[in-house]
């Protein structure tokens, strides 16, 4: 099975007259955006790459590390190295996480490139809060930035981004003024999280829609979030959560390997939507607090935690449980099966005494509960 980093070998040495640009080119674009270009002045990927090709980022988040490969396999391409990588801006306060990266093809189109979460569960929140915040601090910054960006260059421009990137890719263009709009070629959103119902009707939506791109591997958790429309599922040789990292994602020749989403997803996305209609924003707010600080206060604080402890997760979730309401319930069970996969699925439907003994040496967990 191909994954993304064939491609980049694959067709490496034809440039974009040869091969044209598309959506493999758009997902390792919205992956450079989570390099630290802190200490780099606007220059070409060639020589960026160059002096990053044997950056240590083993210690790194995955997405992150897919970054670096990428780069260091991208660098001195023919199809990747003249691309000028510029206004590279990071902002990091108690409650705003946004990285955006602009790259020049030598077309002069410009391609906006928005960096996701990280694999913490504050990070992940963010995510989460889409349900009760709109727009949020990150979507007011993304927004000026592009902008800012057609202001400053006379181009045609490509919005993407990867996890929370591809929500503020799509919030982005959602705001710009409608004489700009124009001005979009595309907006890819891999695994992106949605929007809120009601804009689906607005007239900023339906400027946009025809160039709108949304990407979710088959048991997606993140994109399934809010509302979506036309969604491209795509396959992925992961198990739960690390279905996320678009290292996992199947190629075939050179595009994304459809096919179809699975229950489970489908599941979670229906009550999500059902939570949606049947909660307030501030008691959304409270219960995704109370969620994430249940998990926090357990020292269960990245994804990486809930992997290398499944039957901890899961007890945790356990003992809470019965503090939320019906659909809240639904919910958690449902992202839950999801977050830890095939092991997820075992804890919650198998009746194999095995599995049910394990989390009964748990003191006070009533297996009953996680229906």
């Amino acid at each position: 099975m191909e994954k993304i980093f064939d491609y980049v070998n694959k067709y490496g040495n034809y440039d974009f007259d040869e091969k044209a640009l598309g959506e493999l080119d758009m997902l390792i674009f919205s992956h450079l955006s989570y390099l630290d270009l802190s200490n780099f002045k606007d220059g070409l990927i060639y020589d960026i790459g160059l002096s990053l090709k044997n950056y240590d980022a083993s210690n790194l988040g995955d997405s992150v590390k897919t970054a670096y490969k990428l780069l260091s396999l991208m660098y001195d391409k023919k199809r990747y190295k003249d691309i000028t990588m510029f206004n590279y801006k990071y902002i990091l306060t108690d409650d705003v996480q946004v990285g955006v990266l602009s790259l020049k093809l030598l077309n002069n189109d410009v391609v906006i490139s928005f960096e996701g979460t990280d694999n913490t569960f504050i990070g992940w929140k963010e995510d989460f809060a889409l349900s009760y915040e709109y727009p949020t601090k990150s979507h007011l910054i993304a927004s000026k930035y592009v902008s800012d960006t057609l202001n400053k260059n006379n181009c045609n421009i490509y919005l993407c981004g990867h996890s929370k990137g591809g929500n503020l890719a799509l919030v982005s263009a959602l705001r710009l003024l409608p004489s700009k709009k124009g001005k979009i070629k595309k907006i890819y959103s891999f695994d992106g999280p949605g929007i809120p119902g009601d804009i689906f009707k607005s007239m900023d939506y339906d400027m946009i829609k025809d160039r709108l791109v949304n990407i979710i591997p088959n048991y997606s958790i993140v994109g399934v979030l809010l509302y979506q429309e036309n969604l491209n599922v795509i396959k992925s040789d992961a198990i739960g959560i690390m279905q996320h990292e678009i290292s996992s994602w199947i190629v075939e020749d050179d595009h994304l390997l459809r096919c179809e989403e699975s229950s489970l997803s489908k599941d979670l996305a229906i009550s999500i939507k059902t939570w949606l209609k049947k909660t307030a924003k501030e008691e959304r707010r409270q219960i995704i607090n109370d969620v994430f600080n249940i998990f926090i206060k357990s020292g269960i604080k990245t994804t990486d935690d809930i992997k290398e402890n499944k039957i901890k997760s899961a007890s945790v979730l356990l003992k809470n449980l019965t503090y939320f309401s019906k659909e809240t319930k639904i919910l958690i069970n449902n992202y839950f099966k999801l977050l830890i996969g095939e092991f997820g699925n075992n804890i919650i439907n198998d009746k194999k005494l095995v599995i049910k003994e394990k989390l009964k040496e748990i003191k006070d967990i009533d297996i009953n509960n996680f229906k």
